[in-house]
């Protein structure tokens, strides 16, 4: 009778089962020198932990400066935060894109990836990295305008150029409207 082993579930032969133990013994060889090299543990790169070490922008004063810092935290102060100790400030979690120094953009110490997944699904806009968040339906698209006196001045510089598109404009105005909106099609600034 031969003997057979069973491993996750699947039965393997004396023969099948001492190639997966070589294969075994080499995937645990290469993670522990893995665990040498980075010097940590393996499964620490996608913790909380991590996350912050990793997201830390360095010290606020060389950042902001003194007196734009305290004005940041006076502002933090104001609206019932103790923005003291390790606290950091991210601009892009702002609330009031109008305000830079809003202090929805400070973060607290203790504050997790999902708390700042949460913070910035609650303004609508979108994150790809270290926290991965799906914006809203348009969130991520760019609306370009182009300066209405830009359109003004191309439009009037066409139907310099061109007489017989002025008589056309001039008889039917929806052939103005269509050759102010290929004007902003051709020269808005597109990503």
């Amino acid at each position: 009778m031969a003997i057979q082993i069973k491993v996750n579930g699947e039965l393997l032969t004396p023969e099948q089962y001492e190639a997966y133990k070589k294969k075994h013994a080499r995937r645990a060889a290469d993670n522990l020198s893995d665990i040498f090299r980075d010097r940590k543990a393996p499964g620490l790169n996608n913790t909380d932990k991590a996350f912050r070490n990793g997201c830390n922008q360095g010290d606020l004063l060389k950042r902001y400066g003194p007196k734009r810092l305290a004005q940041m935290k006076a502002k933090a102060k104001k609206a019932g935060l103790n923005v003291d100790q390790g606290w950091e400030y991210y601009g892009e979690l702002n609330q009031n894109s109008a305000d830079p120094d809003d202090p929805s953009g400070w973060v607290s110490p203790l504050e997790t990836r999902g708390d700042i997944a949460r913070r910035i699904e609650k303004t609508g806009n979108a994150a790809v990295g270290a926290v991965t968040v799906k914006g809203r339906p348009g969130s991520t698209e760019r609306v370009h305008k182009l300066n209405p006196r830009i359109v003004s001045r191309k439009a009037r510089e066409a139907l310099r150029k061109d007489p017989d598109l002025l008589e056309k404009c001039k008889k039917d105005p929806k052939k103005l409207v269509e050759l102010k909106e290929s004007i902003i099609a051709k020269h808005a600034p597109n990503d």
